[in-house]
């Protein structure tokens, strides 16, 4: 040992220097370059889970968007009171034009503009992955009217489907849509969106409404943004049986293998992405249920092809490693030389001065200790100090601005808890008006937020139209006369929320406040035909014919209340179709007269 030490003391300082950093920087590059490389990997896998989870995500949302085009249309043949009264009406006594009136006038024609985009077949789809057949939509009635004749196409007999399981069950809930799993039918695999369809006048069951899908519909579906063959997709019904699944996958997992991953979830509470394995052989699999169906979407991905997807990466950080490591011994040796160089500058200036203290000697140039060894040298470190205090204190000010600015923000509940003592101080202060329309702005709040319902009670509404109104009168100093004639039944109805504010609302602001006179605003409400009429008039300002012919057209332009009334018209529209719709009638002057025309929904029948 002794003899190795003193081996060590005679070697050159540029041999010591090489000798001892060498080894360091070569274990300190591996070290990183393996620790990199560990996360990298880490990273890339939990990249690759999320970008399967969200590819799986959007198939999802791709499905469901698709069903909702269908939902919708199935709502709007089911909504239709012409082809209630069609299937519904007894023909025992009628001759054949009033069954050819029923198919041609009421049926087909209602049908036939909701649907004719939906039905027709797309060339471009793959054949089923289960079977052949067709791709087309059909679109079938199962009629339980024994005087009305069937078809066959559009129009079937309800006595084929009765007793069958699924029916029994949509029966079970008959208010709600039902999604049928896979079956066959003609050779060719659908699932079917159904609803039992309902007589509006009298809740009487006229049969069941259908809306058959091609399986190879939804194969394509998931098909796309899913082009990797090694990537295994599945649709899952309710009960967790195979519904669909991604025509190309080169991994087939069987029902035992799914149900085994769906316990694996439960598990796990409803983990979205976890590990499974299977003959010895691991897989990351990712589950999504369906927010509109109930359904779930399955993903399932092998590990080992991730890490064939890594290779290169392996390949490049080696690579990485080993010209890190060359260039780091080839640094090490260079500064080594620079180093020992400079020293033996010093060491021949002090030779010198041993021999002539008066010497002149030129300055050494650099930033590391053997530098400073110069005054110059030391004055200018001393400068580079200065500037980063200086740099240090702006951004220490820089800190403090941006927290000071963060801790100015205000509270979003700043106005909900100034709204309430707003109240609380006027009641005590006894200012009465003051804390009644308080009260009213909390309570309008309130209704106007919903809870995030698109649908709410008419009785709601009516009674915050009665808080916004007296709110209105309030703010702006109105002298407002309101009269509201509304049938009793009219308030057991359910409809959107928020449908009859934005009318009232205009009448108010745009007819009647510009007004120097006093202002009447009178609402109606009424169930005729088993539809549900507002009418709201006022004596305001009016509108030119123009202005309202726009309106009515559904053109906004830049008409005083137009974009409420168009907001209005298109959700009338969007939610219910036709015949439902608001029109206006006015003239400059004159007042104007709103009239809604809405379907009449009770609590039970929601659409």
């Amino acid at each position: 040992m002794t003899g190795l030490l003193s081996l060590f003391r005679d070697l050159s300082l540029k041999r010591k220097l090489i000798l001892i950093f060498t080894p360091f920087v070569t274990l300190a590059i591996l070290t990183i370059g393996l620790f990199t490389y560990n996360i990298s990997i880490q990273k890339l896998e939990e990249n690759k889970e999320h970008l399967i989870w969200q590819n799986l995500v959007q198939t999802n949302k791709l499905i469901d968007f698709n069903l909702e085009v269908f939902l919708r249309k199935c709502e709007m043949i089911f909504s239709s009171t012409t082809i209630q009264e069609a299937i519904g009406k007894d023909y025992g006594q009628e001759d054949g034009k009033e069954i050819y009136n029923a198919y041609h006038n009421a049926l087909y024609k209602t049908i036939e503009p909701v649907i004719q985009d939906l039905v027709y077949p797309n060339l471009t789809l793959k054949p089923s992955p289960r079977g052949t057949g067709t791709d087309m939509i059909k679109v079938e009635i199962y009629s339980n009217n024994p005087s009305f004749p069937k078809d066959g196409q559009l129009i079937k007999d309800y006595g084929q489907i009765e007793g069958e399981g699924w029916v029994e069950e949509m029966l079970s809930n008959s208010t709600r849509l039902y999604y049928r799993s896979l079956f066959n039918e003609d050779g060719t695999d659908y699932i079917s969106i159904n609803r039992v369809l309902t007589d509006f006048r009298n809740l009487r069951q006229l049969g069941v409404l259908s809306i058959k899908i091609p399986i190879v519909r939804l194969a394509y579906l998931m098909e796309q943004d899913n082009a990797n063959a090694n990537l295994s997709l599945y649709l899952l019904d309710s009960q967790g049986s195979v519904v669909s699944k991604k025509a190309d996958a080169a991994y087939a997992f069987g029902d035992r293998d799914i149900r085994a991953m769906l316990e694996l979830t439960d598990r796990n509470n409803g983990a979205k992405v976890l590990d499974y394995e299977m003959n010895n052989k691991k897989y990351i699999y990712a589950y999504a249920p369906s927010e509109l169906s109930g359904w779930n979407m399955l993903a399932v991905y092998p590990i080992d092809e991730i890490y064939k997807e890594l290779s290169p990466i392996k390949s490049a950080v080696a690579i990485t490693l080993i010209v890190g490591i060359a260039v780091s011994i080839l640094l090490t040796f260079a500064i080594s030389v620079l180093t020992t160089r400079r020293l033996e500058k010093i060491k021949r200036k002090m030779d010198f001065v041993k021999q002539d203290r008066n010497i002149v000697l030129s300055e050494l140039k650099g930033n590391d200790e053997i530098g400073r060894l110069d005054r110059s040298f030391n004055e200018m470190i001393h400068k580079i100090n200065r500037l980063v205090e200086q740099e240090k204190e702006l951004q220490d000010q820089k800190s403090s601005l941006q927290v000071e600015l963060l801790q100015s923000q205000i509270n979003p509940h700043l106005l909900y808890n100034t709204l309430a003592a707003i109240k609380w101080r006027s009641k005590k202060e006894g200012v009465a008006d003051v804390s009644l329309v308080a009260d009213k702005l909390i309570r309008f709040f309130k209704y106007f937020l919903n809870k995030g319902a698109v649908m709410s009670s008419l009785a709601n509404e009516l009674d915050m139209i009665g808080q916004y109104l007296d709110i209105l009168r309030f703010t702006y100093e109105l002298e407002l006369d309101v009269k509201m004639n509304v049938d009793e039944a009219v308030y057991s109805c359910h409809s959107l929320n928020l449908i009859l504010q934005p009318v009232v609302e205009n009448a108010v602001i745009h007819g009647i406040r510009p007004l120097d006179r006093p202002g009447h605003l009178q609402i109606e409400g009424s169930i005729r035909d088993g539809s549900l009429y507002f009418i709201v008039k006022d004596n305001g300002v009016g509108m030119d014919s123009t202005t309202v012919d726009n309106l009515n057209d559904g053109v906004y332009e830049h008409a005083s209340g137009g974009y409420g009334i168009r907001n209005v018209k298109r959700r009338i529209k969007l939610y219910f179709g036709e015949p439902y719709d608001i029109h206006l009638r006015s003239a400059p002057n004159q007042g104007t007269e709103a009239t809604l025309v809405l379907p009449a929904l009770l609590p039970d029948r929601p659409i």
